[in-house]
């Protein structure tokens, strides 16, 4: 019944319990792994395998237990290293990034202003906001607001309606210089919509004259064929 094993503690790490069974060993007791390598190659799927067990002598076992949760009782929380700036796991002593024992860093947490630029921040994001809501979809171009008619456009309109005046006058003696007015008739028919109400009286005006060109024509026509 002396060599009769029993189990202390069982661990779902590994390394934990390689830890536990050399702080034993260290104490002078023969501790023993169960499922070491098995938990170590298929530690993905957690317990699955049953988990490490510990397991000591059975007239060894009431010294094992008291000594493993000292060990435990006594186990750092985890800190906050002041040296390096960097967050410990519980159960470590020592920095795992300089080396430094917890008892001779400080482990006082710089305070992080987090309200700097937070207004300023909220500031961009309503304001960005306003523009996506601005838009008809937030991938659509800005779209640029110009005037209908600039003082070159409206330079440019006044110079083919003196053109379409001229031919006009011309067709009377020349008929054949009907279907030039035409095509310049058409031409500003186009842009009607950016006309000043001055050009949209002298485009109707000339419209009309037109028609009464053409109609004296045909009928002038129409009189020397028969």
């Amino acid at each position: 019944m002396s060599d009769k094993l029993i189990t202390i503690a069982s661990y779902f790490n590994a390394l934990e319990a390689c830890s536990d069974k050399g702080l034993l060993e260290n104490a002078g007791i023969p501790a023993f792994l169960e499922n070491e390598n098995s938990n170590l190659a298929l530690s993905y799927i957690g317990s699955a395998v049953g988990g490490v067990r510990l397991m000591v002598p059975a007239q060894s076992q009431a010294r094992a237990q008291e000594l493993i949760n000292n060990a435990r009782e006594k186990t750092c929380e985890a800190w906050y290293c002041g040296n390096c700036q960097q967050d410990v796991d519980a159960g470590f002593e020592v920095c795992w990034n300089c080396g430094q024992h917890y008892s001779l860093t400080s482990s006082n947490r710089p305070v992080i202003n987090r309200s700097f630029g937070e207004e300023e921040f909220l500031a961009l994001a309503h304001n960005r906001l306003q523009d996506i809501k601005n838009l008809a979809t937030p991938y659509s171009p800005p779209i640029a607001q110009t005037p209908l008619a600039g003082p070159i456009e409206s330079s440019r309109h006044d110079e083919k309606l003196k053109s379409l005046w001229r031919i006009l006058v011309l067709s009377m003696i020349a008929p054949l210089l009907l279907p030039f007015a035409f095509w310049t008739w058409i031409s500003l028919s186009t842009s009607y919509f950016t006309f000043s109400p001055r050009q949209r009286a002298a485009y109707w005006w000339a419209t009309a004259i037109g028609a009464l060109i053409s109609l004296g024509s045909g009928l002038l026509l129409a009189i020397i064929l028969i």
